[in-house]
């Protein structure tokens, strides 16, 4: 499946939380919209899953477009990114000057790219986050690409769509997703943060826009 393709999938399954919210609020007569009452307000865990289940397709996305390039780049190009140059010595078997001869046939051999592609993955990309803006545009340095950001920018037309915006809303979504993923969504009182199922929404659609421009990048390790 194509990176796009599976990202369209996830993203999916995060507006299914806004449906499942919508549709438990019609079933207790709550009416479309409003604030709910203390015995209901657990439904708005539904718009924080949605914001978390988005934040997870970008993450998902950009680690699928790496798996898909690293293995390209080691193969094809004539020079590598510095940033892979950085993962490659991370996962090179080359600690002293006696280890040459190994790496050498190591990576001249007919798997060597894979396998030092999947040394990169299982070892590096495996432990990485790729949902704030700057984890975003480090991980596109790796395939070539200097500024994914300014690369979506380049193609959104319309109000806030600079590269400013973007960027600060990604890095708005993402904090909210680790304050709903790692704190419970407390606030420094230890209550409940305010959530709307509208702030849900805007992020499974901001995420959706960001992951349909990133994907018209052109990458080429031949270039």
């Amino acid at each position: 499946m194509e990176p796009i393709e599976q990202f369209r999938v996830n993203i999916d399954a995060a507006r299914k939380y806004l449906d499942m919210y919508r549709e438990l609020r019609q079933l207790r007569n709550l009416g479309v919209r409003g604030p709910l009452n203390a015995g209901n307000k657990y439904l708005l865990w539904l718009p924080r899953a949605s914001i978390v289940s988005s934040m997870s397709s970008l993450d998902a996305y950009v680690h699928q477009v790496l798996y898909r390039y690293i293995p390209q780049f080691l193969k094809q190009a004539d020079s590598i990114p510095e940033k892979l140059g950085d993962m490659v010595v991370r996962v090179s078997p080359i600690k002293n000057a006696s280890h040459v001869g190994g790496a050498i046939q190591y990576v001249r051999s007919p798997t060597g790219p894979e396998r030092l592609a999947d040394a990169i993955r299982e070892n590096v990309l495996n432990f990485q986050a790729y949902q704030a803006p700057d984890k975003v545009v480090e991980a596109y340095r790796v395939i070539g690409v200097t500024d994914v950001i300014q690369e979506v920018a380049d193609r959104w037309r319309g109000p806030n769509t600079d590269r400013g915006h973007i960027a600060s809303r990604l890095e708005r979504y993402a904090k909210r997703r680790n304050q709903i993923a790692h704190e419970g969504d407390l606030d420094n009182n230890h209550e409940p943060r305010e959530i709307t199922p509208e702030l849900g929404a805007t992020c499974v659609d901001f995420i959706e826009n960001v992951v349909s421009r990133m994907d018209q990048i052109s990458i080429n390790p031949n270039q």
